[in-house]
C-alpha cells in the first residue's frame, strides 16, 4: 500500500566493493510507525510492500527493491538498504546510453555551470527480479541522502533524469521574485520553482521539468531519451524569447503560484491545488491568480473575458418537429385503426369490439420510438444540417474561449479509471500513457489533475499480477482504491455488473479520507506541503484501518471536475483546458459527454463494420443533440463531470446506509443518472471540443 512508503529506512552504504558502513536510519517526516501497525495490517491486508534500496556508483545502480512480503519488511527493517559499488564498462547497454545522453548534454552546454563532482544525469536501468536499477553521471563515491539521484529515483521514479545548468537558466531565474512559484514560459507553458532540490517530492510530477532556485539549475524527467532531449532544444528557445520579452517588457506582471499539495510516499500526485471543494475556503487567498507574461498576450488568441457574462446558448427546435410530426404519423395510424374498428362494427354490428381501443396507449408506447426513427431519418436526409456547426443548449462543438490562470485557479480534474483483470501491459499501459500525456500538457498550462483507479480486480487476482500493479501505481504516482472479492469474509459486491458498486465504494473511501484529512487539518491555513502530506498519510492510514478491507494509497481525493474513462481509452493531449473552459461558460451542465471515436487494430472487416456502427449511433446522438433535445446522451465513459452535480444526485443506500451516487439496482447505471441531474435542473452537453 502506497502510504506505507515511507515506513522504508535508508540503512547503510557501501565505499567499495568490499568495505561496508551502517548509517542509522532516518525517519521522513509523518511516515507510519510500522511496529504500530503490523497486526492491524497482517489481518487486514497480508500484502507486499516495499522498501528502497540504492546501489551505484558512476554510472553504477541505484535501486528500488519490493519485499514479497510484509513479514519480509520486518526482517529487512534492520538490514543494509543503501550501498555503492563501483562502475561498470562500456560494454553494458545502460551505460552507454547515459554516455551518450551526458555528452550530448555537454556538447550543447546545458551543464556548463553544473557541478562537475555532482551526478547530473540518470537513466533507469532495467529490473533484476525485485530491483529496480538506476545508472548515473558523473560518477560519484559519496551519493547521499536528499542529492539528485536519490530524491528522482525514490520520489520521481522517472525513466531518465536530467539536472542542467547554464547561463540562460539563471537570467531566467533573474527575473522572478522570490515568492513567485511558477515562470509563465508562454501561454502554454508554465514551470513550477522549487525553492531547493530537497522539494522534489513535493514537485508536481506530470511537469516533467522544475526550475531549482537555489542552484539556479533546471530539472527535467521523462520516459525517454528522445522525449528529456526534445524538451530540453524546445524549452531552450523558449527561454530565450521569455528572457527577450521580460527585458523588453515594461510593469510586468508577475504570477503568484500556489501548488496542491502532492503527499510524499513515493507517489507524486503532480497536483497544484486541493481538490475537494470544501477545501477551496481554506484556500482563499489563492483565488486570486493574476497577471501575464507580454508573451502570454501576445499569443493570445481567445482569452476568457471576465466582463462577458456566460455565453448564451440558443435552443434549436428541429428535434421539437421530430417529435411533432412522429405523432402526427402515430395519429395516422390510430386514426387507421379506429377507422376499420367503426367499419366492422358498422358492417356487422359486433361493438364488442370496441375494446380494442384499450390498446391506442400501448401502440403509442411500443411505436413511439420507431414513428420517430423513421421521420428522424427523413430529417436526416431532407431537414437542416446547420445546427451541427453551431453551439446550443445540449450540443457543443465549438470551444469556449479558453481558461487562463490569470482569471482564477482552473479546476483540479481527476481522471476516475475503474478497472478489472484486464492485463496491465497490453490494456492499463497504453490507457494511463495517454492519460499522463494529458496531464502534463494540463499541468503546464496552469491546471493541475490526478489519476483515480477503481481497481475492482487487485484483491482477486494472483498476488504476483497485484503487486506488479501496485508497484506500475505508485511509481507513476496513481491513487487507487481496491475493494475484496465477491462473498470474501461476507463481502457483496451489489449490482448485476458491479461497475456502479465499484465506483460506489471507491468514492465512499475518498470522502471518508477528504473528511479525516478535514479534521486533521482543522482551521490551521498555514500548513507547508510536508505538514499537509502527513496529515493526508494519516488520513489515509486511519480510514484504511477503520475500513479494514480495502487497499487504497496515493492521491484519492477529489477535483471539481471528474473525467470518467475506460480500461482502453486513449484521450487527446490537449484536452482537460478545453472541458474546463466549457464547464466553466455552462454553468447548468453537469455532465459534459465528448464523442468518442473507434481504435483500429486489425482493421478487418468485422473491425470496420463495428466502427462503422459505432460512429453511426455517436451521429445520431450528435444530431439529436445538436437538434434540440432536453438533454444529451451520457453513455458512461469519456465524459467530464461536475462533482458537485453528481452530489446532487446521491442517496442512502437502506442495506448498509451508505450514501452512493450510481445506481446498483440498474443495468445503466450512466442512463439512470441522467434523469436524476435533469430532475434537478442540470443538464449534459455532447461535443467535439478536441
Amino acid at each position: 500500500m502506497s502510504f506505507l512508503k515511507k515506513l522504508l529506512k535508508a540503512g547503510e552504504r557501501r565505499k567499495g566493493p568490499e568495505e561496508e558502513k551502517s548509517v542509522p536510519d532516518s525517519k521522513i517526516e509523518g511516515q507510519i510507525n510500522i511496529r504500530d501497525i503490523q497486526e492491524q495490517l497482517t489481518a487486514a491486508t497480508n500484502f507486499p510492500l516495499s522498501e528502497l534500496t540504492s546501489t551505484g556508483s558512476g554510472s553504477q545502480n541505484f535501486s528500488i527493491q519490493p519485499v514479497s512480503g510484509f513479514q519480509g519488511i520486518l526482517n529487512n527493517i534492520n538490514a543494509p538498504h543503501t550501498q555503492f559499488q563501483f562502475p561498470g564498462d562500456f560494454k553494458d547497454p545502460q551505460y552507454i546510453f547515459v554516455q551518450y545522453l551526458y555528452d550530448i548534454c555537454v556538447g550543447k552546454g546545458w551543464l556548463k555551470l553544473v557541478d562537475p563532482l555532482e551526478p547530473c544525469v540518470m537513466k533507469k536501468n532495467h529490473k533484476d527480479g525485485s530491483k529496480i536499477h538506476y545508472r548515473y553521471l558523473p560518477p560519484c563515491d559519496n551519493l547521499g541522502e536528499g542529492s539528485f539521484v536519490d530524491l528522482v529515483a525514490r520520489y520521481l521514479r522517472a525513466e531518465i533524469a536530467v539536472k542542467v545548468s547554464f547561463p540562460l537558466i539563471h537570467a531566467v531565474l533573474e527575473t522572478v521574485r522570490p515568492e513567485d512559484g511558477v515562470i509563465p514560459i508562454d501561454l502554454d507553458h508554465r514551470i513550477q520553482i522549487l525553492d531547493s532540490i530537497q522539494e522534489i517530492p513535493f514537485a508536481s510530477k506530470y511537469h516533467y521539468c522544475a526550475f531549482i532556485r537555489d542552484e539556479k539549475s533546471f530539472v527535467v524527467w521523462g520516459s525517454t531519451i528522445q522525449q528529456v532531449l526534445t524538451f530540453l532544444n524546445q524549452i531552450e528557445k523558449r527561454l530565450i524569447n521569455f528572457v527577450w520579452d521580460a527585458g523588453n517588457a515594461v510593469n510586468e506582471k508577475r504570477t503568484n503560484y500556489i501548488p496542491r499539495v502532492t503527499f510524499v510516499n513515493g507517489l507524486d500526485s503532480s497536483d497544484e491545488e486541493t481538490s475537494s471543494a470544501k477545501r477551496n475556503s481554506v484556500r482563499a487567498e489563492t483565488e486570486a491568480v493574476s497577471g501575464s507574461t507580454s508573451s502570454e498576450e501576445s499569443n493570445s488568441t481567445a482569452e476568457f473575458d471576465i466582463e462577458k457574462q456566460y455565453e448564451e446558448r440558443p435552443i434549436f427546435f428541429v428535434h421539437s418537429v421530430i417529435i411533432a410530426l412522429a405523432v402526427i404519423v402515430l395519429m395516422a395510424f390510430i386514426g387507421m385503426f379506429v377507422s376499420q374498428l367503426i367499419r366492422i362494427i358498422v358492417t356487422e354490428n359486433y361493438w364488442i369490439i370496441l375494446v380494442s381501443i384499450l390498446y391506442i396507449p400501448v401502440i403509442f408506447l411500443f411505436c413511439g420510438f420507431f414513428a420517430t426513427s423513421v421521420v428522424s431519418v427523413f430529417v436526416f436526409i431532407l431537414g437542416p444540417v446547420s445546427q451541427l456547426e453551431k453551439n446550443s443548449y445540449s450540443y457543443s462543438v465549438k470551444r469556449s474561449p479558453r481558461l487562463k490562470p490569470k482569471n482564477g485557479v482552473l479546476p483540479h480534474i481527476t481522471i476516475q479509471c475503474p478497472v478489472y483483470k484486464e492485463g496491465l501491459s497490453t490494456v492499463l499501459k497504453p490507457t494511463f500513457e495517454s492519460v499522463q500525456k494529458a496531464i502534463h500538457t494540463y499541468e503546464l498550462q496552469g491546471g493541475s489533475a490526478n489519476i483515480f483507479i477503481n481497481d475492482d480486480g487487485l484483491q482477486v487476482i494472483p498476488k504476483s499480477d497485484a503487486l506488479e500493479r501496485i508497484q506500475y501505481y505508485e511509481e507513476n504516482g496513481f491513487g487507487y482504491v481496491a475493494r475484496p472479492g465477491h462473498n470474501v469474509d461476507g463481502f457483496i459486491r451489489k449490482g448485476r455488473f458491479k461497475k456502479a458498486s465499484n465506483m460506489n465504494y471507491c468514492l465512499h473511501i475518498s470522502n471518508l479520507v477528504d473528511g479525516k484529512f478535514d479534521e486533521i487539518r482543522g482551521e490551521t491555513t498555514s500548513w507547508d506541503p510536508k505538514q499537509e502530506s502527513a496529515s493526508y498519510l494519516k488520513a489515509l492510514e486511519l480510514v484504511v484501518q477503520e475500513e479494514g478491507r480495502c487497499w487504497a494509497g496515493g492521491d484519492i481525493l477529489l477535483g471539481e471536475l471528474i473525467l470518467i474513462i475506460d480500461s482502453d481509452t486513449r484521450i487527446p493531449e490537449d484536452c482537460f483546458l478545453d472541458a474546463a473552459s466549457e464547464m466553466h461558460a455552462c454553468p447548468d451542465v453537469g455532465i459534459l459527454q465528448h464523442a468518442s471515436g473507434v481504435m483500429m487494430v486489425v482493421n478487418d472487416y468485422w473491425e470496420q463494420m463495428i466502427a462503422w456502427f459505432t460512429e453511426l449511433i455517436y451521429f445520431s446522438i450528435s444530431y439529436v443533440s445538436a437538434s434540440g433535445a432536453d438533454t444529451a446522451a451520457f453513455v458512461g465513459h469519456n465524459a467530464f463531470l461536475r462533482w458537485q452535480a453528481i452530489q446532487e444526485c446521491a442517496y442512502v443506500d437502506e442495506d448498509d446506509n451508505r450514501v452512493k451516487y450510481w445506481s446498483e439496482s440498474h443495468v445503466s447505471e450512466d442512463f439512470e443518472i441522467v434523469f436524476k441531474t435533469w430532475c434537478v435542473r442540470i443538464h449534459s452537453t455532447f461535443g467535439y471540443l478536441s
